[in-house]
């Protein structure tokens, strides 16, 4: 499926590479198919991203401040988006019968700003 973006955040398939700005905010799928279904666990770097739940009294807690969310489907979201978010985001696909990998590379362009200076060549005072 082809780069999907709306109000800030991209959506898009593990597998497509992606160039965006910073404090923009994407969701990585991980579409896969088998029975049992299998398990997602997602890299980047090659290091795990860890991905943290928090319960109370039983029921998960929405972090709403969390920069990396795993949803019920294995897709990855990130939130606001910086320069030390590039890298290569892998998709580690494991089942009983067998496992499979897919990466997309993410580049952040951090946002700059510009400012303008105006010099006075000539000033003139009048007392």
């Amino acid at each position: 499926m082809p780069i999907k973006e709306n109000d800030g955040s991209v959506t898009f398939n593990v597998g497509t590479n992606l160039t965006t700005l910073s404090k923009t905010s994407m969701t990585i799928r991980c579409p896969t198919v088998g029975l049992p279904v299998p398990l997602k666990t997602w890299f980047k770097d090659g290091k795990r991203i860890p991905v943290l739940r928090w319960y109370k009294n039983g029921e998960e807690l929405d972090l709403h401040d969390a920069k990396y969310k795993i949803d019920e489907n294995g897709s990855l979201y990130v939130q606001d988006l910086t320069v030390s978010d590039r890298g290569l985001y892998t998709c580690f696909a494991n089942s009983p019968v067998g496992n499979d990998t897919a990466t997309s590379v993410v580049d952040v362009k951090g946002t700059f700003y510009s400012t303008v200076f105006i010099v006075a060549t000539h000033l003139t005072i009048i007392l």
